[in-house]
């Protein structure tokens, strides 16, 4: 299991370009997989405004940005697929653009590499999820709620596409961590339930958690109540590998999107101005023809 962040990447060519996007590869055996037809993932930063998605509204700006990316990347034959998405643990396997008209879930997962599925997160974790051998990949969005989607999308990758969890790489993105993701006792407690007891320590006496470059400082008061440091990230490595998933191809950009301020977070910009909007970031696999 390889750990690293996205900084580190600055001067690779899988790192930032300039139009503010992150691009960053899988693993496979404990190292980067670059092959011909293997996919990248990607992130919008903070930098690129707000890449909220729903069917109802148009982003004009989601709109330019994934035109940019389409054009920098040189994938003019290939289309942008999005779902609206309703926090949950929904994923959908899709061949054509027109499968997912319409449709609400959390995750996509694909072997058309015309399409390049994509959903949004602000402090959520996005999950990446790719099959070697077949070629099929998955991106998945999973906040607190949508826990447990690797496991439907893992269903999907072996009794529809007939993958085996050997020839399988997952890539957990930059998410809000630890550090500053406080949740009450009954939150915890559903995450020791579910996905281990290594998901949640309790907040030490006068805990207090530093967002953003700036210092912010977000001092949590719930009254005699404990409260506990949530990580999404330990949860999801839990499920990985008890899905079979091999250590040596999961991939883990250890970035926490409410500390770093070239993210956009739903914790900090609350904290920071709470009259103000999030910056909804987009993400999501290129499998180039």
């Amino acid at each position: 299991m390889i750990t690293t962040n996205l900084k580190q990447m600055k001067n690779n060519s899988s790192g930032i370009n300039s139009l503010g996007i992150r691009f960053f590869p899988f693993d496979k055996q404990n190292k980067p997989l670059f092959e011909n037809d293997a996919p990248m993932c990607f992130i919008t930063t903070r930098e690129c405004g707000s890449m909220r998605f729903r069917w109802n509204e148009e982003n004009i700006n989601r709109n330019r940005v994934l035109n940019l990316i389409q054009k920098d990347c040189d994938l003019s034959h290939s289309v942008f697929a999005s779902v609206e998405q309703i926090h949950s643990q929904k994923v959908i396997s899709i061949h054509n653009i027109s499968d997912c008209d319409k449709i609400q879930a959390d995750g996509i997962v694909t072997d058309n590499k015309k399409i390049i599925p994509v959903v949004t997160v602000a402090d959520c974790m996005p999950i990446y999820i790719y099959d070697f051998k077949l070629k099929v990949f998955s991106v998945l969005h999973s906040g607190w709620k949508g826990t447990g989607i690797i496991n439907n999308a893992l269903k999907i990758f072996i009794e529809q596409y007939n993958s085996s969890v050997e020839n399988i790489c997952a890539v957990i993105g930059p998410h809000i961590h630890k550090c500053c993701y406080i949740v009450d006792e009954e939150r915890a407690d559903y995450f020791i339930r579910n996905f281990g007891d290594n998901c949640v320590e309790e907040l030490e006496e006068n805990g207090k958690c530093y967002c953003g470059g700036k210092g912010l400082i977000v001092e949590w008061n719930n009254g005699n109540k404990k409260l506990f440091r949530l990580s999404l990230k330990n949860a999801n490595i839990n499920l990985l590998e008890q899905n079979g998933i091999l250590s040596e191809n999961i991939a883990i950009y250890d970035d926490c999107t409410c500390c770093d301020e070239m993210f956009g977070s739903n914790r900090r910009e609350s904290s920071e101005n709470q009259f103000s909007s999030f910056t909804v970031m987009a993400t999501g696999i290129i499998n180039k023809v």
